[in-house]
């Protein structure tokens, strides 16, 4: 499998560990959590700036830019974790997170 056409992917956790019961009301003896199954890290660095000019004593004129996500990192998705899936413990997904997004707002004080 490959990934927006990055290359082919690895698995995330070992999947011969796992075997399928046949059931989903048939429990197996895994565990209920895995502490040291974490999924890929979410970087997402926001930045904000303003500035305000003093026109006038009363009135003044404020700019502010918001930017979101700035650096534009791929947030990478979860692994597959059904098993009867074909690309059970693969990352093929990202999250709907969006690009790098920006917004101005100018703001009159009087």
């Amino acid at each position: 499998p490959y990934f927006e056409g990055k290359g082919p992917l690895t698995t995330v956790f070992s999947t011969d560990a796992f075997a399928n019961t046949g059931s989903q009301f048939i429990l197996g003896n895994a565990k209920r959590t895995y502490s040291a199954l974490r999924g890929p890290w979410y970087p997402s660095e926001n930045m904000s700036l303003k500035k305000q000019f003093q026109i006038t004593e009363g009135t003044s004129f404020s700019l502010r830019m918001d930017y979101f996500n700035v650096l534009n990192r791929t947030q990478i998705g979860w692994p597959s974790t059904n098993i009867n899936a074909s690309n059970f413990g693969e990352i093929n997904n990202k999250f709907g997170a969006a690009n790098r997004q920006g917004q101005i707002q100018a703001t009159f004080n009087f």
